[in-house]
Parts: C-alpha cells; structure tokens; sequence
C-alpha cells in the first residue's frame, strides 16, 4: 500500500529499492518551471478578471498552472454541492468525458477525493494499484484513464469551510516532493479565495437583481450624493420616473436641484439643510418634481447619511426618490370630495335646524293654543254651569210666582164659592179626571 495524507508516508521505510530510485530521479529532474516563472504563473492567475460568470476557466487556469508546476499529466477540481454534500468536477485537464462522468456519478465513498474530503486533509496516493483507496469500478477508472498516482488537496475558504477538492494526477508511480505539495497549496488557497470572492459576487448581484427589479416594480429610484465633490449617481430607475434615459442626465446636483418646483424648491432645501446639521435618524420631504413632459410630478424622497469625514461632518448620503403623484392626486380628489361632502352635510345641518326650530314653533303654537282651549273650555264650562243656575233660579221663581198666583187665585175662588181651599181642590182634581175620561 503507497499512500500518505498530508506529509509523511508510513509505509515509506517499506518501498523497494527501484520505487525509492524512481522517486529520487524524478526529485532531482530539472523543474519543470523555474522559480521565476513560477511566480510569474502565479502573478497571472492573481490578475484574470472575476466578473462575468467567468469560474469554470479561471479554475481551468489553475489546472493548467498546477500541471505546469507540478509536471503532472491531468488534473482536475471538484466543487463540494452544499445540499448534496457531494463533489462535483468544475474543471478539468487530460480527461475524457466518461471519466468525468464516472467519478461525477459514483455513489461510493471511494477515490482520493472523498477519502480526502471524509478526513479533512490532503490524500496522496503514491500507486493506485498498491492503495485500497481505489478498488473494483474506481480502479479500473484510473486503470482505463493511464492514472497511476495522484492527490488530492480540500481546497478550505479563509473561514474554514471546505469549498471542494484539487487534484493532480500522474501516469506513472509518483510521490509529489515539498515544492510540489507547497505549489499545490498556493493554488489551492488562490482557488478558494476565487471560488469565495466569485461566489460573494455572484450574491451581490443576485441580490442587486432583485432589488432592481423591486425598485422597478415599486417605482423607486435611488441616488447617491458625494456632498464632497457634489456629484450625484441617478439609478436607471430615478431617470426612467422623469423620462429619461440612462445617458440623458449628468451626476450633478444641479440636475435634481433645477427639476424642483420653484414654489416648493427652498422648503425643500431648507428641510435638508437643517436635516444635515443634526443627521439623525432619516430625512423625508415631498415635492413636485419638473418630468421630462413638462408636468410635474409629486415626489416623496427618503434619505439617510451614510458617511462622515473625520471631523464628523457628513459627506455621503444616500436616498431613495418615490413617484407619489398617483397617491397625493387621490389625497387631492379625496380632499376636494370630503370638502364638497362637508359643504353638503352644512348645508343639510342649516336646513335641519331650520326644520328644527319651525318644529319648535308649531310645538310652541300647539301649546299655547292648548293652553288657550283649555282656558275656553273652562271658561265654557263655567259660563254654563252659572247659566245653569241662573235658570234653575228663574225656573224657581217663575214656578213660586205662578204658585203663589195660583195660591191667591185659589183662594179668591174659594171664597167666591164658600167651599175650602182643599174642597175646592179636591173638586178641581174630580173635574178634571172626569174630563179625561169623557175625552
């Protein structure tokens, strides 16, 4: 068995003669590289541009520089998918596509990538044919693709987390020496740093995708004022709420300055001034804002600063620019309604209290009509009832009067005819019953 991890091999002391004396010769071989140009391939790969989706070859031209420094004959670098937890070749040299596809592929864990990637540290595997590492279908992979050595490095970010694996290969029994192994891990931290740096970036501008797309789909423009130089950068989107295009506006101050309306522009540069001389919190102010159409537009800015000069005074800030024309256009008709809406409710109230006090007066008329018809009734009621006793006594009289007439009559009659007044009456009552009876 021929393998190491991270320095020394133990079964070293157990080589033969010929390994040891292929081992030595190959030590001693001219380099490949010298150190000069070593360092030369280095400095070119700390210069190849990060932008542009570019990592596949970029991480091919560590490939090609770790080939060129170590003299090996493939090479290749996996990167670690995190949800899988499995190694995926990102770039390679030498191989053919069904190798890749096998070792992209296998379920093991076997190679000197996953072995290396379990343990945490570099694997060397001086002879694939001595090393249980490679055994069955992985062996004979390595057997097809003339692999008869290799290693493999993790290649860890600054933070300590493992980012994938660096391998070379070799068609011959080989044990990489310590230029080798110090050239790897060069590459291999330049790989990580690279892989770190293009990923951040890449997040960056996912990230700054998707607030693009908010800030357009929110009609937000952004703006970033140097009050030092006093430039100001308008995003795409600040220049599109007025109708412009990207090229159209200069970054100056006076750009935004000369657009305010000039009812509103010395409030508003009041409110900043004053915001600027005690920058806490954020500064808010609404304005109408000149849009290329020759309306303006209401528009709410809120802005913060973001940077100080050493003597605390504020040098940056940045800010957002909102199209509220929409919003205080429906403040305004809201406004207008709610006015018209209280005109009419006044009016209304007026003609209430109108109605109100001629209910007040009719109830006022009622009651002293009521008032007045009970006074009557009682008046009435009195006026019959002395009525009523001024007949009874004029009844009364009349009747005394008729009886004392009738009293006097009766005498004169009695003494005209010698009977009694009681004989005369009774003889009366017996006439006048007779005369009933004859009638």
């Amino acid at each position: 068995m021929k393998q190491s991890t991270s320095g020394s091999n133990p079964n070293f002391a157990n080589k033969s003669v010929t390994e040891q004396t292929e081992q030595t010769a190959r030590q001693e071989a001219p380099q490949v590289l010298s150190e000069l140009d070593v360092m030369r391939l280095l400095h070119g790969l700390a210069m190849l541009p990060l932008t542009g989706g570019n990592l596949s070859q970029i991480l091919e031209a560590i490939v090609d520089a770790a080939i060129a420094i170590t003299g090996s004959d493939f090479g290749n670098i996996q990167l670690l998918d995190t949800p899988s937890s499995a190694l995926r070749i990102a770039a390679q040299r030498g191989f053919q596509q069904w190798w890749l596809d096998f070792w992209n592929n296998v379920c093991e864990v076997q190679g000197s990538c996953a072995v290396s990637l379990l343990r945490g540290q570099r694997v060397i595997v001086e002879d694939v044919e001595q090393s249980p590492i490679f055994a069955g279908a992985a062996l004979e992979a390595q057997r097809k693709a003339g692999v008869r050595a290799v290693q493999s490095t993790p290649i860890v970010s600054r933070s300590g987390k493992t980012l994938g694996m660096f391998s070379t290969h070799f068609r011959q029994p080989h044990r990489p020496g310590e230029r080798e192994l110090r050239m790897i891990d060069i590459l291999a931290c330049q790989a990580a740093d690279i892989i770190d740096q293009m990923r951040s970036s890449e997040k960056i501008r996912v990230s700054e995708e998707r607030l693009r797309l908010a800030a357009k789909a929110g009609n937000v423009g952004f703006w970033d004022w140097n009050m030092v130089t006093n430039e100001v950068h308008f995003s795409p989107e600040w220049k599109e709420q007025i109708g412009y295009e990207e090229e159209e506006i200069s970054d100056s101050f006076h750009e935004w300055e000369k657009r305010v309306h000039p009812e509103d522009l010395q409030q508003t540069l009041q409110k900043l001034r004053t915001y600027l001389g005690d920058p806490e919190d954020h500064h808010e102010v609404e304005y109408r804002f000149l849009h290329k159409n020759g309306d303006y537009r209401w528009i709410r800015s809120i802005a913060a600063v973001t940077q100080h000069d050493n003597n605390g005074s504020p040098i940056r800030m940045y800010g957002s620019h909102v199209d509220i024309t929409d919003r205080r256009r429906a403040e305004e008709t809201l406004g207008r309604l709610v006015v018209a809406r209280t005109n009419a409710l006044r009016f209304a109230n007026v003609e209430l209290q109108k109605q109100i006090e001629k209910c007040k007066n009719v109830e006022i008329f009622l009651r002293l009509s009521r008032e007045k018809l009970k006074a009557l009734s009682a008046g009435l009621m009195q006026a019959q009832e002395e009525a009523s006793k001024r007949l009874a006594r004029e009844i009364h009289d009349g009747v005394c009067q008729n009886l004392a007439v009738l009293q006097m009559e009766t005498t004169a009659l009695a003494n005209r005819t010698g009977q009694s007044p009681d004989e005369l009456k009774s003889s009366l009552l017996r006439y006048r019953h007779e005369d009933r009876c004859f009638e």
